[in-house]
């Protein structure tokens, strides 16, 4: 099984991202890293993993 790409090598600037864009990543099982362009990160995931963003019950 490959290994699943780390966020810091996920998020990577494209000629195709125009200002103001973000990106997200998958960081694992139902947890994601979302990213701006200035280097800004939120964690994102479920109620139970700690240290994230929860936006909605899942």
């Amino acid at each position: 099984m490959p290994d699943e790409p780390t966020a810091e090598r996920a998020h990577c600037v494209s000629e195709r991202i125009g200002p103001g864009s973000v990106s997200v990543v998958r960081t694992g099982t139902r947890t994601h890293e979302g990213r701006n362009e200035r280097g800004s990160t939120v964690r994102i995931g479920p109620a139970d993993a700690e240290g994230c963003f929860t936006p909605a019950s899942c």
